[in-house]
């Protein structure tokens, strides 16, 4: 079975033993026709993995950078499948790895199903949930990963963890996109 692009991704870093550098945007801020040129400067500028996340109207564990993209990304119509059309978008120009960072909710609207389908290894690599245990949910045509967090780790989580040399961390309520970085 030939390597995902993230597992290629990780081998040369662990080669050149480098650290991977990973970026997050809110997909569809300010507008969905601009993301895919952001996410082509972000790997001008040596980004390595890029985390496209879904703006969501109830964002509990992101901090306000975050609840701003999310409200402007809805105003501008992004929804799931706008994420989608994005990132078929960013494929036609880049083999960056791609992560599609949710919350469960509109997975759930959208359909696990259909979005495994539509999202599947050509699009995105993983589908990375936020707030879901990890064996919650394991029916996906692609990787999917589940944020850890300091205050309910999960043995499975360090396990994957370990042995993978990679490792999601979901800091808490109101903690992601923080201004006082």
């Amino acid at each position: 079975m030939p390597q995902t692009r993230i597992q290629s991704l990780f081998s040369a870093l662990c080669n050149d033993d480098r650290k991977a550098l990973i970026a997050y945007l809110t997909a569809g801020d300010p507008s969905p026709d601009r993301t895919p040129g952001f996410v082509a400067a972000l790997e001008r500028g040596g980004v390595d993995l890029i985390e496209l996340g879904v703006p969501f109207s109830d964002p509990i564990a992101d901090g306000p950078v975050i609840q701003r993209g999310s409200d402007r990304a809805l105003k501008s119509g992004t929804n799931v499948r706008k994420v989608l059309e994005i990132a078929r978008k960013i494929r036609e120009t880049s083999q960056i790895p791609l992560v599609l960072f949710t919350y469960l909710n509109p997975v759930l609207r959208y359909g696990l199903d259909a979005l495994a389908l539509e999202a599947g290894c050509e699009v995105f690599d993983r589908l990375r949930l936020s707030r879901v245990a990890y064996r919650s949910h394991r029916r996906a045509s692609f990787g999917l990963g589940f944020p850890g967090s300091a205050r309910h780790r999960d043995a499975r989580l360090d396990e994957i963890a370990a042995r993978r040399r990679i490792r999601d961390f979901d800091a808490g309520p109101g903690r992601g996109g923080r201004e006082d970085r």
